[in-house]
C-alpha cells in the first residue's frame, strides 16, 4: 500500500501514522457529511420546500454567531486534538436527540436538521484542517494535504453512494441514517485521540500557553488589521454567497424534477456521488499538477474558473443539465483543489494565530457570508421578482469578484512568507536639518547631551551638512569628551563655524594623544588664525616637538594639497628616524601626509618603505595614500599585500579606486595558478567596490574557475555589486548554469561521502565533506541572489541554517512559490528535509552521476581541485586500500606543499604500523 500511495504522494517514512491517521479521520468524517446531506436536502425540500431556502441560509447566519463564540473562547484554553474530540461527542449527542424528534414531524425539526447539518459541515472540517495545520509543518503540508484531500474525497463517495444504496435498495428510511452517523462518529474521537501533533504546536495550544481567552470580537479585529487575513476572509465570504445562489437554483430545479422524497433522496445521493467521483479524477490526475505548476494560484482560481464556465452555459439555457454542470464543478473542486488552496492560505500565519482566526473564519465569515447571500435571494426574489435564470448573471459577476482576490491573495501569501525571512535593513542618507525649527532643535540638544555615545555619534553624522552655529555651544562641551571618535566630529564640525573663535580653547588639543585630532586642532588653527595658514603651519613644522611636525605636515598636504614646498626632502627621514613612544604616530601622520604630496620620488620611495612597516597603523596610512597617488608601480606591491589578511579590505579598496582600467590586469593575476592561493580568493573583493557594469562583466568571464573556494568570492563579489547596484545586469543564463554545476558537485560529494565505511581513519574527511556541503549549498543561494531579490534569499537561507523547524519549513514554502521550475528543480533535493540517502537519489536521476566504490571516491577528492579536500583523502588512506591509492600517497610525500606533504608521510608511518 505504502509503495503505491509513494507513486503519486511524497510520503516520507517518518509521517506514514501520522498520515494514515489523519486520512482515516478526514475520511469517516466526509462519509458522515455525506450521508447527513441527502437526508437534509431530501427531508426539507420535501416538508418545506424550496422557498424556504433562503430563511434557513440567513437562520446559519444567526446560529453561528454563538457557536463561533464559544469556540474561540475554548480554542484559547485547550488544544485543538481535544477541542475536536469534545466536539465529535457532543454532535453524535445532538444526532441522538435529532432522530428521536422526527418521530414529531414537525416542520421546524427539519429546518433546525438543515441548520445542524450546515453547522456541522464547516465545524468539523475546519477543526480538522486546522488540527492538520498543528500536526504538520508548511513545507510537509504542501506534500500532505493533497493526500488528505483524497482521504474527503473516497469519504465524500463513499458516504453518496452509502446512503443511495441504502435508501433505494435496502429500504431504510431517510432518518435512520443518522445511527450510523452517530457511530462513525465515536469511531473518528477514537482516532482523534492517537494522532500525534507537533509538540511545538501543541505546546502553542495548550492552557499554559494561553493567559487569556480569545473573543470573536478579538479574532474580528485581528483580522481586520491584516490586509492578509481580511483577503482569505472576503474570499471565503465571497465564494459562500456564491455558492449560496448556485445551491439555491440547484436545489429549486431538482426539486422541480424530482418532488418525490424517496426519488429526491435518490438523486442527492447520485449526484453527491457523482460530483465525489469527478473530485477524485481532479485530485488524483490534475491537483498534484496544477500546483506543481500554477503553485498556490492554480490551487485557487480553478475552483471559480470552472464555475465561470458552468454559469455561462447556465445563462445561455438554464435547465438541469446546466445548473448539475455549475454546481458539479463546484462541488468537484470545493474538496479537492480547492480545499488544498484554501488550507494553504493559512500556512504563513503561526499556529496560535490559526487558532484564534481560522475558526472565526471558517465558521462565522462562512456562515454569515450564507446568510447575507439569503438575505440578497430574498430581496431579489421576492422583491424584485426574479427567476432563478437571471441570478445567473450575478453568480457570474461575483466570480468575477472572487478571481481578481485570489490573485491578490496570492501575491500576499508569498510576502508573508517574505516577511518571516527576511531581515529589515535601515540605512541612513546625508540630510540638511534645518535647527531654526523649534523641534527639530530640541531633539538634537538633547541627542547631543545623551549619555548613549552611538547616540552623539549618529547626531553628529546628521549635522554635517547643516548649519550648526545654533548648537555650537554644545558641541564645544563635546570636545572635552572620552569618546576619540565624538571629540574629533565635533572639532571637525567646530572648524565651520566662522562666528565662534575658540582658538585658545582649542589649543590644548594639541596635547592629545590621538594623531589625527592634532592634525585637525592645527587645522582649525590655521582657519581662525588672524596669521596667514601658511605661516601658522611653518611655524608648527619648525617645532620642537616632532609630534607637531608631523602634524602640521600631514595638515599641510591633507587641506593644503601639498606641503613638498615647505619642507625639505630631509625632513622625512629626520621625522622617520624619531624614536620612543611617539615614533609610531610620527610614522603614521607621514604615511598618510605622503599621499597628497606630488613628488613621486619622494612618495614612491617613503611609501613603498612605509607599506612593509611593522606598526598596522602605519600600514594603512600607507595603503590609502597609495590609493590617492594611483602610481601604477605601487599595483604589484598591494597584490602581493593582499595575502595579509589583517590589510585585505584596505589593500582592495585601493586597488579598485584605479579604476575599471586596471580590472583585466587583476583577473589575469586571479587565474595564475602560479600567485599565492590567498591572494587570488581576494583577487574578486576589488572588483565589488566599483559598481559599474565592466567589473559584472569581469567577474561572470572569472565565474568559470574549477576550484570553489576561488569561485565562492567571485559569487561573493557579484553580491555585493547586485546590492549595491540593481541597475547592474547580471548574466542569468550563466548564473542559472553555474548553479546546475553547483548542484552537480553537491551530489558529487555527497555520493562520496555515502560510500565512506566505519572502519577507516576518515572521520576528519566526513567532517570536511559536510562542511563542503554546507558550502556549496551558500554558494547556490548567492548564486539565487543574482537572480531575485538578494534579501529575500539571504533572509531564506538564514532561516533554513535556523534550529527551528518552523522557520526552515516557511522558507521551503516560500522558494517554491517564488522561484522558477528550472530552480526548483536543482535547488529542492537540497534544501529538502529528507534523509540523505533519498537526497541522493534525487541526485543521481538529476544528473546521472555513478555508483561508486570507497577507493574511487577517495581518488575523485585526490584529483579534485579543493586542497583541503585533497589533504582529508590523503589522510584516509589505509593499508586495505588498492595500490592506486597507495601510489597517490607517495606522490603526495613528494609535494611542494608542506601541508600536504606532512600528512602524507604521517599517513605512510601510520600504514607501515597498522600493517
Amino acid at each position: 500500500m505504502k509503495k503505491l500511495i509513494s507513486i503519486f504522494y511524497d510520503i516520507r517514512k517518518d509521517e506514514w501514522q501520522r498520515v494514515f491517521l489523519m486520512f482515516g479521520l478526514h475520511f469517516i468524517l466526509m462519509v458522515i457529511l455525506y450521508f447527513l446531506k441527502p437526508a437534509r436536502d431530501s427531508l426539507f425540500l420535501t416538508e418545506n420546500g424550496p422557498n424556504e431556502l433562503p430563511y434557513v441560509y440567513i437562520l446559519l447566519a444567526v446560529i453561528s454567531i454563538p457557536v463561533t463564540q464559544f469556540l474561540t473562547s475554548i480554542m484559547g484554553r485547550y488544544s485543538v486534538r481535544s477541542v475536536l474530540i469534545w466536539t465529535l461527542g457532543f454532535l453524535a449527542g445532538n444526532l441522538l436527540l435529532l432522530r428521536w424528534m422526527f418521530r414529531f414531524q414537525l416542520d421546524w425539526i427539519f429546518m433546525a436538521f438543515y441548520v445542524w447539518v450546515g453547522i456541522f459541515g464547516i465545524l468539523v472540517i475546519s477543526l480538522f484542517w486546522l488540527l492538520g495545520n498543528a500536526v504538520f509543518k508548511p513545507a510537509q503540508s504542501k506534500r500532505i494535504f493533497s493526500f488528505l484531500t483524497l482521504g474527503a474525497i473516497l469519504g465524500a463517495i463513499a458516504g453518496s453512494e452509502a446512503s443511495s444504496l441504502t435508501v433505494s435498495w435496502l429500504g431504510l428510511a431517510t432518518e435512520n441514517l443518522l445511527f450510523v452517523c452517530i457511530a462513525l462518529l465515536i469511531v473518528g474521537m477514537g482516532i482523534t485521540y492517537f494522532i500525534p501533533t507537533n509538540s511545538q504546536s501543541e505546546k502553542n495550544g495548550s492552557p499554559s500557553s494561553k493567559k487569556q481567552k480569545t473573543s470573536s470580537i478579538k479574532a474580528a479585529l485581528k483580522i481586520l488589521k491584516s490586509r492578509y487575513q481580511l483577503t482569505v476572509a472576503v474570499i471565503i465570504g465571497l465564494t459562500m454567497i456564491t455558492t449560496t445562489f448556485t445551491d439555491y437554483q440547484f436545489k429549486t430545479i431538482a426539486f422541480d424534477v424530482y418532488p418525490e422524497k424517496a426519488n429526491l433522496t435518490a438523486f442527492m445521493g447520485t449526484f453527491y456521488a457523482g460530483v465525489s467521483l469527478a473530485s477524485l479524477a481532479i485530485q488524483v490526475l490534475l491537483s498534484t499538477q496544477i500546483i506543481k505548476k500554477l503553485g498556490l494560484s492554480g490551487a485557487v482560481l480553478s475552483r471559480p474558473a470552472g464555475m465561470m464556465v458552468g454559469a455561462i452555459l447556465m445563462a445561455i439555457e438554464p435547465v438541469l443539465a446546466s445548473v448539475v454542470i455549475l454546481n458539479g464543478f463546484d462541488g468537484a473542486t470545493r474538496y479537492s483543489i480547492d480545499k488544498t488552496g484554501r488550507e494553504l492560505l493559512f500556512l504563513p500565519l503561526p499556529q496560535h494565530t490559526k487558532e484564534q482566526t481560522k475558526i472565526f473564519i471558517d465558521i462565522f465569515v462562512d456562515r454569515f457570508s450564507r446568510g447575507l447571500g439569503g438575505l440578497m435571494l430574498l430581496g431579489l426574489i421576492m422583491v424584485l421578482g426574479w427567476s432563478v435564470y437571471l441570478l445567473t448573471y450575478v453568480v457570474i459577476a461575483l466570480l468575477v469578484i472572487w478571481i481578481i482576490l485570489g490573485i491578490r491573495a496570492k501575491r500576499g501569501y508569498v510576502q508573508k512568507f517574505r516577511d518571516s525571512v527576511q531581515k529589515q535593513l535601515i540605512s541612513t542618507g546625508s540630510i540638511a536639518l534645518d535647527l531654526n525649527e523649534s523641534t527639530i532643535y530640541s531633539i538634537i540638544q538633547e541627542s547631543l547631551h545623551s549619555k548613549s555615545d552611538s547616540q552623539i555619534l549618529h547626531t553628529l553624522f546628521l549635522l554635517k551638512d547643516s548649519n550648526i552655529e545654533k548648537i555650537s555651544d554644545d558641541l564645544r562641551q563635546l570636545l572635552n569628551h572620552e569618546n576619540r571618535e565624538i571629540k574629533l566630529q565635533a572639532l571637525k564640525l567646530l572648524q565651520d563655524v566662522e562666528s565662534l573663535n575658540l582658538t585658545e580653547e582649542i589649543k590644548g588639543l594639541l596635547e592629545d594623544k590621538d594623531p589625527e585630532i592634532r592634525l585637525e586642532t592645527i587645522y582649525y588653527l590655521c582657519k581662525h588664525s588672524h596669521e596667514d595658514p601658511t605661516s601658522v603651519i611653518k611655524s608648527y613644522l619648525a617645532h620642537d616637538d616632532y609630534k607637531l611636525k608631523s602634524a602640521a605636515l600631514g595638515c599641510a598636504s591633507k587641506h593644503r594639497g601639498s606641503a613638498t614646498d615647505l619642507v625639505e626632502p630631509e625632513f622625512f627621514d629626520q621625522l622617520l628616524d624619531q624614536e620612543g613612544k611617539d615614533a609610531v604616530v610620527i610614522k603614521a601622520q607621514i604615511a598618510d601626509a605622503l599621499g597628497y604630496i606630488n613628488n613621486d620620488t619622494i612618495v614612491q620611495k617613503y611609501l613603498s618603505k612605509l607599506l612593509d612597516d611593522e606598526h598596522p597603523i602605519v600600514v594603512r596610512k600607507a595603503i590609502s595614500s597609495m590609493g590617492r597617488q594611483k602610481n601604477d608601480r605601487f599595483i604589484p606591491l598591494l597584490i602581493d599585500k593582499l595575502k595579509d589578511s589583517e590589510f585585505k579590505v584596505e589593500v582592495r579598496k585601493t586597488l579598485a579606486s584605479y579604476g575599471t582600467a586596471h580590472l583585466i590586469l587583476y583577473k589575469d593575476r586571479f587565474f595564475d595558478s602560479n600567485l599565492d592561493k590567498d591572494i587570488r580568493k581576494n583577487i574578486p573583493g576589488i572588483f565589488s567596490y566599483l559598481s559599474e557594469q565592466a567589473a559584472v562583466n569581469q567577474l561572470f568571464d572569472m565565474i568559470s574557475i574549477d576550484d570553489p573556494n576561488l569561485r565562492y568570492h567571485v559569487i561573493k563579489a557579484l553580491n555585493k555589486l547586485r546590492r549595491k547596484s540593481s541597475g547592474l545586469e547580471m548574466d542569468i543564463p550563466k548564473v542559472r548554469k553555474t548553479i546546475k554545476n553547483e548542484a552537480k558537485h553537491y551530489f558529487e560529494m555527497l555520493a562520496v561521502k555515502q560510500i565512506q565505511p566505519s572502519n577507516r581513519p576518515n572521520a576528519i574527511l566526513i567532517k570536511a565533506l559536510e562542511e563542503k556541503l554546507d558550502q556549496n549549498t551558500e554558494r547556490i543561494f548567492r548564486l539565487l541572489g543574482l537572480i531575485y531579490n538578494p534579501k529575500d534569499m539571504y533572509g531564506t537561507y538564514l532561516s533554513l541554517q535556523s534550529i527551528s523547524s518552523d522557520k526552515r519549513s516557511a522558507a521551503v514554502e516560500f522558494l517554491d512559490n517564488i522561484l522558477s521550475e528550472t530552480d526548483r528543480k536543482y535547488l529542492f533535493p537540497i534544501v529538502d528535509t529528507r534523509e540523505q540517502s533519498e537526497k541522493m537519489v534525487a541526485g543521481r536521476q538529476l544528473f546521472d552521476i555513478p555508483q561508486m566504490q570507497y577507493d574511487e571516491g577517495l581518488l575523485q577528492l585526490i584529483n579534485g581541485e579543493d586542497q583541503w579536500l585533497h589533504i582529508c583523502a590523503i589522510y584516509s588512506v589505509s593499508p586495505q586500500c588498492p595500490a592506486n591509492l597507495q601510489s597517490k600517497v607517495k606522490e603526495a610525500a613528494q609535494s611542494s606543499n608542506e601541508l600536504i606533504k606532512e600528512t602524507a608521510e604521517l599517513v605512510i608511518k601510520r600504514n607501515k604500523k597498522n600493517v
